[in-house]
């Protein structure tokens, strides 16, 4: 039996985890950082996830792993 997982291209579960992970970093730190006045930076990082996610899966051929890439998203995210 193969799990659901195995359908999924290599670079849609690096976007797929990738935004995850990300969000899931993000989402206890995006209220602080809006509550101190900073919408705009919030609002930045998560439209920056999201358009670093996308680009990934725009690029099916990418040969990057699931960690180089990851490591790539956190420091672009930076």
């Amino acid at each position: 039996m193969t799990s659901p997982a195995s359908d999924i291209p290599p670079h849609a579960q690096k976007a797929i985890i990738g935004r995850f992970l990300g969000f899931q970093a993000l989402a206890p730190n995006l209220a602080t950082i809006q509550l101190n006045g900073h919408r705009d930076i919030a609002e930045r990082l998560s439209r920056s996830l999201c358009w670093i996610t996308n680009e990934t899966l725009d690029d099916p051929d990418s040969v990057q792993t699931l960690g180089e890439f990851l490591g790539s998203l956190l420091g672009r995210l930076n």
